[in-house]
């Protein structure tokens, strides 16, 4: 199969996710929770009488513990539920020229969706405080002065890099972040053929990162996802324990590599009847 033809699979693909009903009931609670964070800025606003940006909006979504590990990753998946098992796959396993050909395309369109879900992400926030927050790339003053309590953010930040580059390193992590859920939750169902398989799959990662924090095992957070796709949880010159920067996206690349080939692998091994049951695959 040409590239361009795997790309029309995987636009194919990516359009019929982004036309169902769930998909919008992820925006309209990505929403909910810019709102909520929003109000939280005006309190702090009022209660200290300072001063937030945009920037510190986006920020407290995209690198707060809570709201990454407990909403926007099972959002995600949520949003790639049954993005495997619907009844146009037969069709689409006919025009591929083998399973490798099958398996990259799925692959291709869990990362164009997590890719996706990241821009929706900042487009709501932005939406949301386009009209009461300031847009000039400048660190706020409520971050300079309250940001561990408004979004656990190390002021040692500061110094490192502004308040645009660190949306988008968040940005890339979450990518990371979402593209590694959205492979292992294809393995689960590669492995057990049952969505909720992959389900339980994905997010037993999601749980151990959770439980490793809260049981403070210092050891083991910098080779679990939480430390290391929260920009807040990296070393600032102030835990040898917490990765760097460098080292979470070299982890992170590396883990996608890992399931990458992992999933191609089990997949080549499994047979699957086109005409079968779409519970099957």
């Amino acid at each position: 199969m040409s590239n361009q033809a795997l790309i029309v699979l995987v636009k194919g693909n990516i359009s019929e996710i982004l036309h169902r009903r769930r998909f919008f009931a992820v925006l309209a609670i990505s929403f909910l929770i810019s709102l909520y964070k929003l109000s939280n800025i005006a309190i702090y606003t009022r209660l200290y009488k300072t001063t937030f940006n945009i920037y510190d909006l986006l920020l407290s979504n995209m690198s707060n513990f809570h709201e990454v590990m407990f909403a926007l990753n099972f959002l995600f998946l949520f949003l790639i539920g049954n993005m495997f098992l619907h009844d146009n796959d037969s069709l689409r396993i006919i025009r591929c020229n083998s399973k490798d050909e099958w398996f990259i395309m799925n692959f291709l369109s869990i990362f164009t969706l997590a890719l996706i879900f990241v821009v929706c992400i900042i487009i709501i926030n932005v939406l949301i405080g386009c009209l009461n927050l300031d847009f000039q790339n400048l660190w706020s003053d409520g971050s300079k002065t309250i940001s561990k309590e408004l979004n656990k953010m190390p002021k040692e930040i500061i110094s490192y890099m502004s308040p645009l580059t660190a949306v988008l390193i968040s940005s890339l992590l979450l990518i990371f972040n979402f593209t590694i859920l959205g492979t292992v939750f294809y393995i689960g169902i590669i492995c057990f053929r049952k969505a909720y398989m992959g389900f339980i799959t994905s997010s037993f990662i999601i749980i151990m990162s959770i439980a490793a924090k809260y049981m403070n095992l210092i050891k083991y957070t910098k080779y679990l996802l939480a430390d290391n796709i929260l920009l807040f949880n990296h070393n600032f010159r102030r835990a040898n324990t917490l990765p760097t920067i460098p080292y979470s996206f070299i982890y992170l690349a590396s883990i996608i590599v890992i399931t990458y080939i992992l999933g191609l692998f089990l997949f080549k091994r499994q047979d699957f009847d086109v005409g079968g049951n779409n519970n099957d695959y």
